[in-house]
């Protein structure tokens, strides 16, 4: 065998046996959103049974604005080395593409592992508000309108919490101002201040923090609040949701991929991170690689089509 040869074949040896033996140290699991919401709580609890998995630390950082774009930014552009790695929202990868054309990466520029959990937003107001359905608050909005808008908080532009909000408006024919803010730990707040009339978050923050929910934005109603009555059943047929998962840079080989989805599978089934999700009234929803990869670029595809026509714009 030629020399050349020689060293090509043990190149190709070395970086086979570089993939085989991941992980050799530390993970680092980037958070595209602020600590305290929902996603990095469960994020938090994620990597603990992740780690457990591969035997080696997944140390969580929070580097959140942009609506995720900036935390997604970092993962796609970090070694393709299966050392670092993003739990992420699918409205950075399917809407911010296509809001923002001039972000440095599409949906294709990271691998889909495997999805984690998702879950339904809620519209919810303050516990002291006169509101008790959403019927009441569209109804005082048409009200208030024009001299005045209603205000409705939710965390980031372009997330699924602010097409709740929009599709509701164009489903009802009230406008409601929209507020964005960068994650639900701070609409959280300015709604308790009072500096908002009402919010679309989680079921999560909305039990944590005491608000009154008006609808939840699911098929049917949830477990955890039974008593609320969905969008579609007071008449806004609106349904809005998330899907959570674990990704790394596109690059990254398939065999340190493959090793990634075994340990998220063996992860997502544990009883303590079951136990644990259970206790935050949230559902593991566990979906392959490849069905990951499926439903994210059908929710694109959706998006865009709802974008186009609703005219919204990257603010």
């Amino acid at each position: 065998m030629k020399p050349v040869l020689l060293i090509a074949a043990a190149l190709a040896g070395l970086s086979s046996a570089a993939q085989a033996e991941w992980p050799d140290h530390a993970v680092q699991m980037i958070v595209p959103f602020p600590a305290g919401g929902t996603i990095d709580v469960v994020a938090r609890r994620f990597a603990q049974a992740f780690s457990e998995q591969i035997k080696q630390p997944v140390p969580v950082m929070n580097r959140d604005g942009a609506s995720g774009t900036i935390g997604t930014t970092a993962v796609v552009n970090s070694q393709a080395d299966g050392n670092t790695v993003g739990f992420i929202p699918n409205g950075p990868l399917t809407v911010q593409p296509t809001l923002n054309p001039k972000l440095n990466y599409a949906i294709g520029s990271l691998k889909p592992v495997c999805q984690v959990f998702s879950f339904p937003f809620v519209l919810a107001v303050r516990a002291d508000s006169p509101y008790k359905s959403l019927q009441d608050f569209l109804k005082a909005a048409r009200a208030a309108a024009p001299s005045k808008e209603l205000t409705s908080g939710y965390g980031g532009f372009g997330t699924a919490a602010h097409f709740a909000l929009l599709e509701t408006s164009q489903a009802s024919k009230v406008k409601v101002l929209g507020v964005a803010f960068r994650g639900d730990p701070p609409v959280a707040l300015a709604l308790k201040g009072g500096d908002i009339e009402s919010a679309v978050l989680t079921v999560e923050v909305v039990r944590q923090q005491g608000f009154k929910p008006l609808a939840v934005f699911a098929d049917q109603r949830l477990s955890t609040l039974p008593q609320v009555p969905t969008a579609r059943e007071q008449g806004i047929d609106v349904v809005a949701s998330t899907t959570n998962g674990l990704f790394a840079p596109a690059r990254t080989p398939a065999a340190v991929v493959s090793k990634m989805e075994t340990a998220c599978a063996a992860a997502t089934s544990s009883r303590d991170f079951r136990d644990g999700m259970k206790q935050m009234n949230q559902t593991v929803n566990y979906l392959d690689s490849e069905k990951f990869e499926s439903i994210l670029r059908a929710d694109a595809e959706i998006k865009r089509r709802l974008i186009q026509a609703s005219g919204i714009q990257q603010e």
